[in-house]
């Protein structure tokens, strides 16, 4: 099936890469799912995408099988470790984002905090509550805010997972680490017009 087209960014890449496999079109397929050449296909098609505004330096992060460290963390304290460090995320684990932000030399976070604490248990929920409490200053509530990233000046993670727990080390998730100057400065740009 060619989604050329669908959607202008198709249009721009060979054949071969816009030509992704009929295994991934099933309801409930999961990346985990797909095998061998198919496979390969899907992530050159996730590359050329990221790739798309020119000689982009980019990851794709995602879990393998029999890799015990996850990517997603790696890349997240790689870049909390790069400089000041601008968060996004709807759900939120403290402990996570404890970890991050005391690798951080300076740190600022957009959630949907309504949201963030209703997804918490009623256990969770004191703790966060006082989290944000002690730092107002760096948290932003942005209602309806479903975007997932972490942004220094120089890098950039973001993709599908949430800064929990098990978003970062243990669901079936997909990222990318950008290393392009020009995206990441649009990022950040993104990131200070919301704030």
């Amino acid at each position: 099936e060619n989604h050329a087209d669908e959607c202008p960014v198709f249009s721009s890449l060979p054949t071969s890469v816009v030509n992704v496999p009929k295994a991934l079109d099933r309801p409930k397929q999961t990346f985990a799912h797909v095998e061998g050449s198919q496979r390969r296909r899907f992530i050159d098609l996730l590359h050329n995408l990221v790739g798309i505004q020119g000689d982009c330096m980019a990851t794709l992060l995602y879990h393998s099988e029999g890799v015990t460290e996850s990517p997603f963390d790696t890349a997240i304290l790689r870049v909390a470790r790069s400089g000041p460090v601008r968060i996004v995320s709807p759900y939120i684990g403290v402990n996570y984002l404890q970890r991050v932000i005391s690798i951080s030399q300076e740190w600022r976070l957009l959630s949907d905090v309504e949201e963030w604490l209703r997804s918490l248990s009623a256990r969770n929920r004191p703790r966060a509550w006082a989290f944000i409490r002690a730092n107002l200053e760096r948290i932003h509530h942005v209602p309806d805010l479903h975007a997932k990233a972490v942004i220094a000046d120089s890098l950039a993670v973001m993709g599908s997972a949430n800064l929990t727990q098990k978003g970062i080390l243990g669901r079936t998730e997909l990222g990318v680490l950008l290393e392009d100057p020009r995206l990441v400065t649009e990022l950040c740009t993104w990131f200070d017009g919301i704030w």
